[in-house]
């Protein structure tokens, strides 16, 4: 990881590294923060949204709230995906938020 190994030898903190060789550090960690924070926040909006157009299509018909969201799988499966991206991404963000209100990065974290 050449980047981090940089940022390192420069006596810059760096928080985490990222699968694809960047790091995370003092510079953009609050960017980071930001994006992961507003993915989460993005996607339980839609799949909230999902949600209520499949409840409200089911009390207009005689099917279940199941058997809507299989009638529309635009927005049930959109639902389901939102709902994946929320667990994912949401632990990520809680986690960072941890870290912020700890102030700590994630490699005092984790050797600690």
């Amino acid at each position: 990881y050449p980047l981090c190994a940089l940022a390192v030898s420069d006596e810059r903190p760096v928080s985490t590294q990222s699968t694809w060789g960047n790091c995370i550090g003092l510079r953009n960690y609050r960017f980071f923060v930001r994006f992961t924070s507003c993915t989460s926040f993005y996607s339980l909006w839609i799949a909230a949204w999902c949600v209520v157009y499949v409840a409200r299509e089911a009390a207009n018909s005689d099917d279940s709230f199941l058997m809507t969201a299989f009638l529309i799988p635009a927005s049930g499966g959109l639902a389901i995906f939102a709902v994946c991206i929320v667990c994912c991404v949401g632990g990520l963000t809680s986690f960072h938020f941890d870290l912020i209100c700890r102030d700590k990065t994630t490699n005092e974290d984790t050797s600690a």
